[in-house]
């Protein structure tokens, strides 16, 4: 699996020849505790590790490919309040949250 960091405007992809990969975030997490190796996870997800300092953020001056964050519905049916209200909220919890916000807030790589 390869991974695309940036550092002004420079783009740098790296191959990984690793033993251990997972498609979730707390598994991730799990593996850096376990010192498995440099884990790369979402500061979100990551943040109470790493006020505890059970993890340390390394390649601090690089950043991550950033995934939008998206709802998906039936267009098919009109779409219900509750939904409505639900993604609305979720809105602006993100929109209030500055680690989300920010331009760092993008995956990092973590040990």
């Amino acid at each position: 699996m390869d991974w695309e960091f940036a550092r002004d405007g420079q783009k740098v992809q790296l191959t990984l020849d690793g033993i251990l990969a997972v498609n979730d975030h707390d598994a991730n997490v799990v593996a850096g505790l376990m010192s498995l190796g440099i884990v790369k996870v979402a500061n979100y997800v990551a943040r109470p590790y790493l006020e505890s300092g059970q993890l340390k953020q390394v390649l601090t001056d690089w950043t991550a490919e950033q995934f939008p964050i998206s709802v998906m519905y039936a267009q098919s049916r009109p779409l219900s309040a509750k939904v409505r209200i639900f993604v609305d909220w979720v809105s602006k919890l993100i929109r209030q949250d500055p680690i989300l916000q920010s331009r760092r807030s993008r995956p990092q790589s973590l040990t």
